[in-house]
């Protein structure tokens, strides 16, 4: 979910110039670093968001998502701000508002929630006592290696292609996160069937 959400960090720093206005109103421009505050502030909401998930999750009890639950819901989540952005693109001609980009960072940081929080708590759970710390090493290994992954994709962000090909890399985003969300969610039967624990 992490890297989903970085995959294409500095696309968007390119794109947010790019393909933004800055008119809010007839007579009001804001720049490029208005919105940038904006993301940086939606992104902070974490701290104000997690009490209400950590509130939400206790409210539901036993009903509340499983682990790989939790861990799709936040891939679909990413997906869903890659679509939420390729929306405002089919509603433009070329430039598109600076509050569709806000947009992504909040369902990008809903989705972090829904992941962060319970991440190594679910590895330390599930893996066996004598293998806690070696595999809590691999889950930092597997970050790093989704974030050299989303450095990669980043690489095929061209924004002198046209608008067609954005939006297609956005929606190629967008299918590789939701198909990991669906994928988790097939594959976790199989898990708590290994494991013997509801995960």
């Amino acid at each position: 979910c992490h890297s989903g959400q970085i995959y294409c960090f500095p696309a968007l720093i390119i794109w947010k110039f790019e393909y933004c206005f800055f008119h809010i109103f007839p007579f009001f421009l804001i720049g490029p670093s208005f919105v940038t505050s904006l993301s940086q502030l939606v992104k902070h909401e974490i701290l104000l968001l997690a009490p209400v998930f950590s509130i939400l999750w206790a409210k539901w009890g036993d009903r509340q998502p499983t682990s790989m639950g939790k861990f799709s819901a936040g891939l679909f989540f990413v997906g869903l701000g890659y679509l939420a952005l390729i929306f405002g693109m089919c509603f433009s001609s070329g430039k598109i508002g600076p509050l569709w980009l806000v947009g992504l960072y909040f369902l990008h940081t809903i989705g972090e929630l829904c992941l962060s929080p319970v991440g190594l708590g679910t590895v330390t759970r599930v893996a066996p006592a004598k293998m806690v710390g070696l595999l809590m090493g691999l889950w930092f290994v597997f970050t790093a290696i989704g974030n050299f992954g989303a450095g990669y994709i980043a690489t095929y962000f061209n924004p002198d292609k046209g608008w067609t090909s954005l939006q297609l890399f956005f929606g190629v985003l967008a299918v590789i996160a939701v198909a990991g969300a669906v994928l988790l969610a097939v594959i976790r039967p199989f898990v708590q069937r290994i494991t013997g624990m509801k995960v």
